[in-house]
This record gives C-alpha cells, structure tokens and sequence, in this order.
C-alpha cells in the first residue's frame, strides 16, 4: 500500500467485472485522502517508525470499533456520517 495505495483500487475493479461501482469511488475517495501531504506538519506527526515490536494493546474504544468492523456490525448510519463528513482535501 506504501508503493503504489491505488492498486487496491485497481484490483477491486477488476474484481467488479472491470466496472467503477459506488464502493470503488468510495475506495478511491479514502485512498486518496491517505496519500494526501499536509506540509504544516513534520515527519514527528506520524509517530516513531514501527520497527517489528508488539504495538500497545487496543483500548476500549478501539477494541469496539474492531470488532464492529470484523463482524459487519457497524451501524449504517454512523458509516454514511462518517463518509459525507470526510474532507478529501486533507490528510486523514
């Protein structure tokens, strides 16, 4: 994803019949806004380089979150927020 975060996109069009589908333009809209640079900030924004070690345990919150995106749990609403509150002109 580093290299290239467009081919996720690619390659899930190619899974749709080569057809651009609402979820693929929603996939694009994300992968775009991850590759955005916001040049206020430093490199320190993004926190130390990972370097292979364990990562904290999640918290609460985010124990949550993961296991309502593992299971499709993820109310409809809160998604459909999510995604018409997203600025795609800054980095996420």
């Amino acid at each position: 994803m580093a290299l290239d975060p467009v081919r996720l996109a690619i390659v899930y069009e190619y899974a749709q019949w080569r057809k651009r589908t609402p979820s693929s333009k929603l996939l694009r809209d994300l992968l775009h806004n991850v590759v955005q640079h916001d040049s206020e900030k430093g490199m320190l924004s993004w926190g130390s380089i990972y370097d292979g070690r364990e990562s904290d345990p999640l918290s609460r919150q985010e124990e949550t979150w993961s296991n309502q995106i593992l299971s499709g749990t993820h109310t409809q609403a809160y998604a459909l927020r999510m995604i018409n509150n997203l600025d795609l002109n800054s980095p996420a």
